[in-house]
């Protein structure tokens, strides 16, 4: 999560969208303010200075630029935390604004994905996180990845995310049903995944700000190659149907480029 109480915006995470290297972009952009603006991710930590975490050498032109998965916390002095709880990397819109972090009419900014390739990601994050819970898990892990204990397969997930079925008789944590929308304002800046580059860009060149070049978006490796073509198209068509404010918002963000 992102605020620029000197630019009136906040950059909502919604988790497994490309949030991380959207991040990146405004990091690196120079409209910050060192003194007012907050970058926060779990667990809140120091106050540290924002060039502290973004010491890497710019691109060549036309160069992608990996990504240095940066996830040290900035933000706010020790001792002057409102609400400890909220500060993690991926928080809604409406808390912050109902927590007083926030003005409603401070502008939102969000990533979103296509929800079946969304799903996809959170199933297999999921499932990453689910083998490193057998060890201790570090104080700050995401809580909204390790609520994800159950179930074992994508098709059960996917069920669980449309109709919210029980899973071995475990209740369904809210969150595990949440829509993209869910985590924005109403009247959100939407980006979508696959052009995240051209919006960005578009947003912090406008503000006369400076892009480096294209941070390349984190993948996981976990992920089977074509496993979206083993999902049948009347599924894909419920998820469509399960998410379509989604839908309609990535389409729409998808069109502005394609």
């Amino acid at each position: 999560m992102l605020i620029s109480y000197a630019n009136n915006f906040v950059v909502i995470r919604v988790p497994k969208t490309g949030s991380t290297t959207s991040m990146l972009y405004f990091l690196s952009s120079g409209l910050l303010d060192r003194e007012q603006d907050l970058y926060i991710k779990n667990p809140v930590g120091p106050y540290i200075d924002l060039t502290a975490i973004l010491n890497i050498d710019s691109p060549e032109d036309g160069e992608k630029i990996d990504n240095p998965n940066i996830e040290k916390p900035l933000g706010l002095p020790p001792g002057s935390l409102p609400s400890p709880d909220i500060f993690g990397s991926h928080t809604t819109f409406y808390r912050l604004v109902d927590d007083n972090i926030i003005s409603q009419s401070m502008d939102c900014i969000g990533v979103i994905r296509h929800p079946v390739d969304w799903l996809i990601s959170r199933f297999y994050a999921k499932q990453k996180w689910a083998k490193i819970r057998r060890m201790p898990l570090p104080e700050g892990t995401m809580p909204w990845v390790c609520r994800y204990s159950d179930p074992q397969t994508l098709e059960d997930f996917i069920e669980m995310a449309i109709y919210g079925t029980v899973v071995d008789d475990k209740p369904i944590l809210p969150i595990q049903r949440m829509s993209q929308c869910d985590w924005l304002k109403d009247t959100s800046i939407i980006w979508n995944t696959e052009n995240l580059h051209n919006h960005a860009s578009n947003f912090i060149l406008g503000r006369n700000g400076n892009v480096r070049g294209e941070w390349r978006a984190r993948v996981n490796s976990d992920i089977p190659e074509g496993i979206k073509d083993t999902i049948p198209a009347s599924k894909q068509q419920e998820i469509l149907d399960y998410f379509a404010d989604d839908y309609e918002l990535w389409e729409t963000a998808y069109a502005v480029y394609n």
